[in-house]
């Protein structure tokens, strides 16, 4: 592919994700809105769920490539919060009027937790209910902590 092709195809994508990015917030601000629920609160669940590692995460459970799996997982999370509050607060920094640490806890608590339960090198079944029920009642926390007013706000 010649390299001018590649470059419009590249601005021309990464166009398109900034053009659905913008929807996807206005969208989720609507949402949130239409349900009486914080933005926060519906991000974490609609915009935080991450479909394609979840993809990568089972097929590499059932390939035999559990470091795929695991390694997918943790390497979203890092870029997620690293690179991109990394990036985008270089560009437009942030600033909250509050952060509830309870809120804070809860991201902190799920990377514990799957810790501990693959401390011993796998991830069983049980394991796997347990982090399924730890993720059920994060969300119920959070929407707990936001219906009580506990939530980031922007400043």
């Amino acid at each position: 592919m010649p390299t001018l092709v590649a470059i419009a195809l590249f601005a021309s994508g990464l166009g398109l994700i900034l053009y659905f990015a913008g929807r996807l917030v206005r969208g989720a601000v609507g949402t949130s809105a239409g349900f009486g629920v914080s933005p926060f609160l519906i991000s974490v669940i609609f915009i935080g769920f991450d479909p394609e590692n979840l993809a990568v995460g089972a097929v590499g459970s059932f390939e035999g490539v559990a470091g795929i799996a695991l390694g997918s997982i943790i390497g979203s999370a890092m870029v997620a919060v690293a690179l991109a509050f990394g990036i985008t607060a270089l560009v437009v920094p942030m600033t909250f009027a509050t952060v509830p640490k309870p809120i804070l806890a809860v991201p902190v608590l799920a990377v514990l937790l799957l810790g501990l339960l693959s401390w011993d090198g796998r991830l069983s079944r049980i394991d796997g209910m347990v982090l399924l029920l730890g993720f059920v009642l994060s969300i119920i926390s959070l929407a707990w902590f936001s219906k009580r007013g506990l939530d980031i706000r922007p400043a």
